[in-house]
């Protein structure tokens, strides 16, 4: 699969006969891999067309956090299909007319166009499905699961909740952040639960508290205690992620990792003493260890 940015509409990267899915695909959740079904029907070369960075960053929130980064996409398309083109979100780009969109299309020789029934595109949204009809269209219907809609922003929200399990069955695999280890205060070294500080700030965090997880390092899984949070209990600091891997005591810094949200364990406390979160950190620890062993 190769990777192609776009800066412009009027960009050529494409002569064979195509079939695209078009959106934003935020946590390429159960919902979009409908769509990618359909996408594998057609006997074309096949893309997915989405939007970097998240289009709501510049229009609506510049804090705006993702489920997934273009590389997290890579990784899980590479086999699947031929492009994965990233539209390069600028003022410019989402002030374009739909007809500017359209063409493009054309211009690489897209055949089939693979959607939700809400897509939409152009100035102001100005484009919507019915505009796409001069393709052959095809409009996947909604996913649906607990009796609602999957959508990325239903999992931000069982996120936010700390509801992994729901989080993760609408994500069809478990949510992942990948980031780069680096120097944190080293409190856990002092409390006998040495942690790794974790560099993500593109990523949307779960609810503050403790998880049990798996941790990626160089190709080999490691379970372990992930921590989100401020640190309430000592010096409170920014919201950050940090785990406690199992069985492992390698220098790690500057390391790209990957950290697996598996289950939430508890709430971010504050401990009247470092003592009293000891004791909990290690009752903590032991159910992490107990549930390891389920898997």
């Amino acid at each position: 699969m190769r990777t192609i940015y776009i800066n412009r509409l009027d960009e050529i990267f494409n002569k064979e006969s195509l079939t695209i899915m078009l959106g934003n695909f935020d946590g390429l959740h159960r919902g979009h891999q409908e769509l990618l079904k359909e996408v594998m029907k057609y006997k074309t070369y096949h893309a997915l067309l989405t939007f970097d960075p998240h289009p709501l960053k510049l229009l609506k929130d510049p804090n705006f956090k993702v489920l997934d980064t273009i590389k997290d996409k890579e990784d899980e398309l590479a086999t699947k299909l031929d492009y994965l083109v990233v539209l390069k979100t600028s003022k410019k780009i989402l002030h374009e007319s739909k007809e500017s969109f359209i063409k493009f299309l054309k211009n690489n020789n897209v055949k089939n166009v693979i959607c939700g029934s809400d897509f939409t595109f152009g100035n102001n949204k100005e484009g919507s499905v019915a505009d796409l009809n001069e393709f052959n269209l095809d409009i996947v219907p909604d996913f649906t699961l607990y009796n609602k809609r999957v959508s990325s922003t239903l999992i931000r929200q069982y996120l936010k909740d700390g509801n992994i399990r729901r989080a993760n069955h609408l994500l069809g695999r478990p949510y992942k952040i990948r980031g780069c280890v680096s120097h944190g205060n080293e409190i856990g070294r002092t409390i006998g639960f040495r942690t790794a500080n974790i560099e993500a700030n593109e990523y949307l965090f779960p609810k503050s508290g403790v998880y049990f997880g798996k941790i990626k390092i160089d190709s080999k899984f490691y379970f372990g205690m992930i921590n989100i949070g401020t640190n309430p209990t000592f010096n409170k600091v920014k919201e950050r992620l940090e785990v406690n891997i199992f069985d492992f005591d390698a220098n790690i810094y500057d390391k790209n990792i990957e950290v697996y949200f598996l289950a939430f364990i508890r709430d971010e406390k504050k401990f009247n003493s470092k003592e009293e979160l000891i004791l909990e950190l290690k009752k903590n620890k032991e159910e992490c260890i107990r549930l390891s062993k389920l898997m």
